[in-house]
């Protein structure tokens, strides 16, 4: 795989997260994890709350969900979140600009075309 074929991958993924990022696919998620939930252990649960440390406390109470859903809403909102700005992170980066001109020549030379314009790209780029 070249660099530009997983820039591409990546974009598509981006993009696969930002669809994701819906309460229908939510619905569809969770429904889908609730009934595997309830065949193996019952029923769906909000997570014990556990108190933070007294070092970290600042005196308010923290939130409290009501319902699991709207627990496992966020979390997963927070996931398609987190997944997304990785992925822009990891492959929008300025140091990749010379690594894909490097790559734009080597093709260009294994294909027996002229490659002049690549390497000045290239020139740029890394000054």
């Amino acid at each position: 795989m070249t660099l530009q074929e997983a820039i591409t991958a990546a974009s598509l993924a981006k993009n696969d997260y930002v669809w994701l990022r819906t309460e229908k696919e939510f619905n569809k998620f969770y429904e889908s994890c609730f009934n595997f939930s309830e065949r193996k252990s019952g029923q769906a649960e909000v997570p014990r709350y556990r108190r933070a440390p007294a070092r970290h406390d600042v005196g308010a109470l923290p939130h409290r969900f009501q319902y699991p859903k709207d627990y496992y809403r966020v979390e997963y909102y927070e996931a398609c979140d987190k997944i997304k700005t990785k992925l822009e992170s990891r492959f929008n980066q300025s140091k990749l600009s010379p690594v894909l001109n490097v790559e734009k020549i080597l093709i260009s030379a294994v294909h027996g075309e002229d490659f002049s314009k690549q390497l000045e790209e290239l020139k740029t780029s890394c000054y």
